[in-house]
């Protein structure tokens, strides 16, 4: 059976990629004539008057889907249903040539939009990618590294409850003897670290809410609140299990993120670099001079 939130996903997926050309000699095809492609490695799979769509091109398009958008569906299912978009695309395309859409002043305002761009970003891309050097990614997150500011993390649990009561009875039952974990998976309303024993990892004092924070950075090694902490979710028994300074992640966990940072610092100084060059003068919204910045004051000897 069909999943149908998956299809219709596929689906808006698929209508959401670029209008696929209609091929030149397909076009000229009478669509009762066989082709000699039907019968090779790549056989046509749909075909309309003018129109021929062959495997090859709709696996082309099932290749650049998702692909959690189609695990719930067999491969069969997925073939038909991208199939039947591309044809639905070239059907309207085809249509919307005949009637001269390529015409349209609007239509043709938005190409010259989207040329733009694009041959802004290409320009863009090509004057940026060489900088991009393994080397100049490697440089810098180290300097990312080096100005993080030294800190402490600790790694703790936690039983999260409404009532301070409950809390309460959980600590009570903790100072018992009774195990962390079991209580965790039993009392916990935090799901997600419940499911782990109430593990919350490591994480530095500005990762949690400042209640939380302060009494788990209060605590030494192998410590548990003396009394419940409240914050805005409610009441939290907590225990700290480790403390450690902070590690900066592996450079090949963060390595694109860090390349996309320094992509992006390189692209804003090849724009300073043609304002500079264009002389470009910027004014107010109703087309005065902008105020002039005023130049730092001197700083004061003491």
């Amino acid at each position: 059976m069909r999943n149908t939130r998956t299809l219709l996903a596929l689906t808006g997926a698929l209508l959401a990629l670029a209008a696929m050309p209609v091929a030149a000699n397909a076009a000229k095809a009478p669509a009762s004539a066989p082709s000699e492609s039907a019968k090779g490695s790549d056989p046509v799979v749909a075909r309309g008057e003018g129109i021929e769509i062959h495997r090859s091109q709709v696996q082309k398009e099932i290749d650049s889907l998702k692909p959690e958008m189609t695990k719930s569906l067999s491969p069969e299912e997925v073939f038909g249903e991208v199939r039947d978009q591309m044809l639905s695309r070239m059907l309207v395309l085809k249509a919307a040539y005949a009637d001269g859409m390529q015409n349209d002043p609007e239509v043709k305002a938005q190409l010259k939009k989207a040329e733009e761009g694009l041959v802004a970003n290409a320009w863009l891309a090509r004057k940026v990618k060489p900088q991009v050097t393994e080397a100049a990614v490697k440089a810098r997150y180290d300097e990312i590294v080096k100005a993080m500011p030294a800190q402490d993390e600790v790694k703790a649990r936690h039983i999260l409850v409404k009532t301070e009561e409950e809390a309460k009875d959980v600590l009570a039952k903790l100072k018992a003897g009774e195990d962390f974990a079991k209580l965790a998976k039993d009392k916990s309303t935090d799901t997600g670290s419940a499911a782990r024993g109430g593990e919350v990892g490591y994480f530095v004092q500005t990762d949690m809410v400042k209640e939380f924070a302060d009494a788990a950075f209060a605590l030494k090694v192998g410590e548990m609140v003396a009394a419940p902490v409240k914050t805005q979710f409610g009441w939290h028994v907590l225990k700290v299990e480790d403390r450690r300074p902070r590690k900066a992640p592996p450079f090949d966990q963060v390595r694109a993120q860090v390349e996309q940072n320094l992509a992006q610092d390189m692209a804003g100084k090849e724009i300073r670099g043609l304002s500079e060059k264009m002389k470009v003068v910027r004014f107010q919204k109703d087309g005065s001079d902008l105020a002039p910045v005023a130049p730092p004051a001197p700083a004061q000897k003491p």
